[in-house]
């Protein structure tokens, strides 16, 4: 089933969590990054009050959702709601 959503260009940051995580095997200053991409949200949602950055741009959120929708390691088991409301 083909979606019509336009992609953006941060819709690929699944790709980013993979490579920082793989690079900071072989040195601790991507590791670093991996923490920077860790806490960014957490300011960002902090300082505007909603998840905008977390639903559109957390490269995590994004590969969770490449891995269970799109190649099924999911259960297909809703969320709780305290995780999915504001």
């Amino acid at each position: 089933m083909a979606s019509n959503k336009k992609k953006h260009w941060y819709d690929y940051l699944w790709i980013w969590t993979i490579v920082y995580f793989a690079l900071g095997f072989f040195n601790i200053l991507f590791a670093w990054l991996g923490m920077i991409d860790f806490i960014l949200p957490l300011i960002f949602a902090i300082a505007d009050g909603n998840k905008w950055f977390c639903n559109h741009m957390c490269g995590r959120g994004q590969l969770f959702w490449v891995l269970g929708r799109n190649l099924k390691c999911s259960r297909r088991k809703p969320a709780p709601k305290w995780i999915s409301s504001k």
